[in-house]
């Protein structure tokens, strides 16, 4: 079972706001440092809008997975990483074995 939260615009934009103003106010504090800073203003910089182009787009967050494994029915919280996609690859942790989360089919009823 997977937990998610929609998130609704105004959080997203105000997200997304915050980390590129805060990667664009590195950048700035980054043009005082000497040599380093050929590297980290370009750096912050292609991070803040990378990031703000990211976080504009997700509008869906995981808040949570539990499962147990087909194979040798331990149940766990399932680590997921990343943005939301399907199928995601997981590794149980009582048999190791990679295990991939698809969709549920709907069943005729």
């Amino acid at each position: 079972m997977v937990r998610l939260e929609t998130i609704d615009s105004r959080r997203r934009i105000s997200a997304a706001l915050t980390s590129f103003l805060g990667l664009l106010a590195l950048a700035a504090l980054s043009v005082l440092i000497p040599v380093a800073h050929f590297l980290l203003v370009p750096g912050f910089l292609i991070a803040a809008f990378a990031t703000l182009a990211m976080k504009l787009g997700t509008n869906t967050r995981i808040l949570g997975a539990r499962g147990a494994c087909p194979d040798c029915g331990f149940e766990q919280d399932l680590d997921l990483s990343g943005a939301w996609r399907l199928p995601q690859d997981v590794t149980c942790r009582g048999c190791q074995r990679r295990l991939t989360l698809t969709a549920a089919s709907a069943q005729p009823g």
